[in-house]
């Protein structure tokens, strides 16, 4: 398994209202945050390897209707309390 991080903006002219309903419904998604910032969301999931990120990610997060633009980053190393 590999972890990654999806930090998206958010199209402004897009209803999000029901934004973290459709993205928990996404494979392999572990949690999702609003942000404030340069970013509007983050993305947590896990998925078996690159391949499965990428269609993931195309296919799935960048056809999301108020998805903007997207940067991902894979977690190398993780802890846990």
């Amino acid at each position: 398994m590999m972890g990654a991080y999806l930090f998206i903006n958010l199209d402004l002219s897009q209803n999000y209202e029901n934004l973290l309903t459709d993205v928990k419904k996404l494979n392999g998604v572990k949690f999702a945050n609003r942000l404030y910032g340069t970013y509007d969301l983050v993305i947590y999931m896990e998925v078996k390897n690159s391949e499965e990120l990428k269609r993931v990610t195309l296919e799935s997060v960048r056809t999301l209707k108020f998805v903007k633009s997207t940067v991902t980053f894979i977690s190398m190393e993780s802890y846990e309390k």
